[in-house]
């Protein structure tokens, strides 16, 4: 996840404004620090839907009338962006390697690299990069807000609560949390008038698109003692 800042407000402002005056439409507008994805542009009920890397906030006006010419439709030959890219490359972050760090994706009942593999071919066409691992029996953070997974967008790691490597959780639970955090990297953070949101209502359009998701809700509403 991505959050703009104050810092760079001006920027997202100026973008937004540039791209709404090119297609003349409402434009849904997401920072993200995705590295795998750096600029993609859709429309979706009418509203043009743009997702760009945080290096583009700070990018010239040339750049940005070039993406608002792409998001218009107009032929354009990238040039402007493609050597901003180039010249930008540090920006464009690499999640650090922590080699302090133990990653076990192999549980007594669940595969978290199997599934996470899985769920990236099925639901983002093997799109999502990162590192997945069960977080340590011992770490108090999980059970005290009883989340289930977390992205550390600055570490790259997905964890996953090893309260779920259990034989009486269903395959699709675990899948599910796994996709909800890649939902994370994916579509990034929208950013408001005050406020940034990582929950919103586009994100929860996609959690609903899990193919089991109806049966995750009534799960965990059903047997909520197994997730402690």
């Amino acid at each position: 996840m991505y959050d703009s800042g104050a810092g760079n407000a001006d920027g997202f402002d100026r973008l937004k404004r540039c791209i709404e005056k090119a297609v003349g439409i409402s434009t849904n507008l997401t920072i993200t620090d995705n590295s795998s994805s750096l600029l993609t542009i859709t429309t979706k009920d009418k509203t043009l839907v743009v997702r760009a890397h945080k290096m583009f906030l700070t990018a010239p006006f040339g750049v940005m009338k070039e993406i608002a010419n792409i998001a218009s439709n107009k032929k354009t030959k990238n040039s402007v962006i493609k050597k901003y890219i180039k010249d930008n490359a540090d920006s464009i972050k690499t999640p650090p390697i922590n080699r302090k760090r133990t990653v076990i994706t192999q549980g007594k009942f669940h595969d978290l690299r199997e599934m996470f593999d899985a769920v990236n071919s099925t639901y983002f066409g093997g799109s999502i990069s990162c590192v997945i691992t069960w977080a340590r029996r011992s770490s108090m953070g999980f059970a005290k807000r009883r989340r289930l997974g977390a992205y550390n967008s600055e570490l790259g790691i997905i964890t996953i609560n090893p309260v779920l490597d259990k034989p009486l959780i269903p395959r699709y639970i675990v899948e599910y949390i796994i996709y909800h955090e890649m939902l994370h990297i994916g579509v990034g953070v929208r950013r408001g008038k005050n406020k940034r949101s990582v929950h919103f209502r586009e994100f929860k359009e996609l959690e609903r698109q899990f193919k089991d998701y109806e049966a995750v809700v009534s799960f965990i509403k059903g047997n909520f003692d197994l997730f402690h």
